[in-house]
């Protein structure tokens, strides 16, 4: 049904490094911006190139916690779905619950803007951090994704699997 969009890093000097050695980095010194937006161009050439070919799938990716300060990130996803002729839906966006820390009330008329724009809003890693019931009922949300090590958890514990089936059913 679709795909999510991940960076890898083959660095020459140090072989492979996983995304939690560099993303960090690139966030503290704003690269994170570009890297994002590389990404973003990357998986509309793909969907556009899907849809010449009649695959109707999606792509998920991220958006940094930064994008939100160092990019106009609605012009950014307007501009690329209109460029590759794609619907927006099939750019899914994905946050993280972090991310509505500090500058809730902007993320979240940025986030409601861009759902009224067509595209579908996925939240990463839910229940990984400080999961608030209330903000969930205010943020613009079509997809949880419930983190994995919580999910790990329900598989050994009552509790978490009751949590885990609860969030679920939310609609």
């Amino acid at each position: 049904v679709g795909a999510e969009a991940l960076v890898r890093w083959n660095h020459p000097e140090y072989g492979f490094l996983p995304p939690g050695r560099f993303i960090p980095v690139f966030e503290q010194n704003g690269m994170i911006a570009e890297v994002d937006r590389c990404i973003w161009r990357k998986s509309c050439e793909i969907l556009a190139r899907w849809k010449e070919e009649g695959k109707d799938l999606f792509i998920s990716v991220n958006i940094s916690p930064r994008d939100f300060y160092l990019l106009d990130v609605i012009a950014e996803m307007n501009q690329l779905v209109k460029e590759f002729d794609i619907d927006p839906a099939k750019l899914r966006l994905e946050i993280t619950e972090t991310m509505m820390m500090g500058d809730t009330d902007a993320h979240l008329d940025i986030l409601r803007k861009l759902q009224d724009a067509g595209f579908c809003i996925e939240m990463d890693d839910f229940g990984s951090g400080y999961s608030s019931l209330n903000l969930l009922r205010e943020m613009p949300v079509d997809v949880l994704k419930i983190d994995m090590v919580f999910l790990r958890q329900a598989g050994r514990d009552a509790r978490a699997r009751t949590i885990v089936d609860e969030v679920i059913t939310i609609d």
